[in-house]
This record gives C-alpha cells, sequence and structure tokens, in this order.
C-alpha cells in the first residue's frame, strides 16, 4: 500500500512541477527560418552557386555556398523580438562554365509579418518561430 502512495506522490509532484514549469516560461528571442532551392529551367540542381541572405533591417548579411552534396539551403535567423522583417535573398553563379554553363543572376525578398509567428518551446523559453521557403529557377545565359 505505502508503493502505491509513494507512486502516486512522485507522479502527483511530477505533474506539479511540470504545470509549474510550463505557466513560468517567458518569451525569448524571434527565430526565422528560411528554407530554399535552386535549379536551372529543366529542374535540374546548379553547383556552386553563391547565395547571400540579408536582413534589410539590420543590415546582416549572411553568405554561403550551395553544393551538390547539400541542394537545398536551410538557415536559421534570430531577432531580438518578433516583428515584421525582409530579408533580401540574391543567388550568383559564381564559377564561370563550370556547372554547365553561366546563370543569370537573381534576386528575391521575402517578408515576414508579424502575425506568421508561431511558437516554439525551449525548456525555459517560449522563442516566436516564423517559416518561409522560397525556390530559384535560374536562366542559362549561355
Amino acid at each position: 500500500m505505502k508503493k502505491v502512495f509513494l507512486t502516486l506522490g512522485i507522479s502527483l509532484s511530477l505533474f506539479i512541477f511540470l504545470t509549474l514549469l510550463h505557466s513560468c516560461k517567458e518569451e525569448g528571442y524571434a527565430m526565422i527560418n528560411i528554407k530554399g532551392s535552386v535549379t536551372d529551367t529543366e529542374g535540374k540542381f546548379i553547383d556552386s552557386l553563391l547565395i547571400t541572405i540579408q536582413n534589410k533591417q539590420t543590415k546582416a548579411i549572411d553568405a554561403f555556398r550551395v553544393s551538390h552534396i547539400h541542394q537545398n539551403f536551410d538557415r536559421v535567423y534570430t531577432l531580438e523580438k518578433a516583428g515584421n522583417c525582409d530579408f533580401i535573398i540574391t543567388v550568383e553563379d559564381i564559377d564561370g562554365e563550370r556547372n554547365g554553363g553561366y546563370f543569370k543572376e537573381q534576386t528575391k525578398t521575402i517578408s515576414v509579418s508579424e502575425n506568421e509567428y508561431t511558437t516554439r518551446n525551449d525548456l525555459m523559453v517560449i522563442h516566436p518561430y516564423a517559416s518561409k521557403e522560397v525556390g530559384f529557377i535560374l536562366e542559362k545565359i549561355y
């Protein structure tokens, strides 16, 4: 009988602890996840491209290359708090004709508005979280 009460007591204590833990969470920094893909007009992946993502408000720039190993890109950016923001994404061919031709540079702007954020739990903190996907289809110049 003591075992049953001990088990019930532990279960109740754990339930109360988890309830209090959840109610004490504070709002943390905001996270924005940007995912994308780049192909040619035939739907084929293009190797050795430089992708630059700039936060229009903070002017922070993230530049990286895509390769045959990681054909799509998936980046996470943090902001102090959730709010409206724009990201300028530029894709450019940097290896000349080695990837099957020279492709025309392309730029797109994606916007995240305040109402697009959901929440993401991270232990003691709830983070505002938004996700965007963008696709680029590059035209071959020659």
